[in-house]
């Protein structure tokens, strides 16, 4: 069967084709020129021409935006450094790891600019996605050590196919996810329900040493 030509689409579909083509190709840039120059230096209280002076352009202001929004990533690392830290030095690592996950889906919930890292991750062209991945791996790069250590503690090995490296991308999809939709709808994620989640997640994963049963055995057992 042949594709319709483009006469036999309606006008309407073509537009709406159109438009999403239009959207999956912004930059970061594209994005500010839609809010214009002029809104932004209004909001500022500034004039119009302070913008391209600090800035050069808008692409420079672009950059600004993106360095804002992805950089503290040794800062937001060590924090979460931190929290994993505690769960090594604790009595209780259950216990510790329900508090560590409490305190990390409070972090990423209550962040004002969670929207904005994933907006600009989306529609913020190659740049914008390039620049989330360089931060996410610049948190987790932190946070591996870290969890080494945790796992040693625990007497655990991470179950095949998983590696530390996926456990900690596992648990930051799992995170921003759960954060992402407590704001939609709080009746089915909170807090207590993501911890109990994400230690259920780190408990599957992990195998006494010695256990030679990787995911796929664990998963004929459940």
């Amino acid at each position: 069967m042949t594709a319709p030509a483009e006469d036999d689409v309606p006008l309407r579909e073509r537009i709406l084709a159109a438009t999403l083509v239009a959207l999956c190709e912004l930059e970061t840039a594209d994005l500010i020129t839609a809010i214009g120059t002029r809104e932004i230096a209004r909001q500022a209280g500034a004039s119009p021409a302070s913008v391209l002076y600090h800035f050069g352009s808008v692409e420079g202001l672009a950059r600004a935006v993106l360095d804002h929004v992805y950089g503290g990533v040794e800062a937001r690392g060590e924090e979460v450094a931190a929290r994993i830290l505690s769960v090594v030095r604790s009595q209780l690592p259950v216990e510790a790891a329900l508090s560590l996950h409490t305190a990390e889906f409070q972090r990423v919930s209550g962040d004002p600019e969670l929207p904005l890292r994933m907006g600009l991750w989306a529609f913020g062209g190659r740049e914008g996605a390039a620049r989330y991945d360089e931060y996410l791996r610049g948190v987790d790069d932190q946070a591996r050590l870290v969890l080494e250590a945790l796992v040693e503690h625990w007497g655990r090995e991470v179950r095949p196919p998983f590696d530390v490296d996926a456990l900690l991308a596992a648990h930051t999809a799992l995170v921003n996810g759960h954060s992402i939709r407590a704001r939609t709808a709080p009746d089915l994620v909170d807090a207590r329900r993501h911890a109990l989640a994400a230690t259920a997640l780190s408990m599957t994963v992990l195998r006494v040493r010695g256990d030679a049963r990787d995911m796929e055995d664990r998963k004929s057992v459940v």
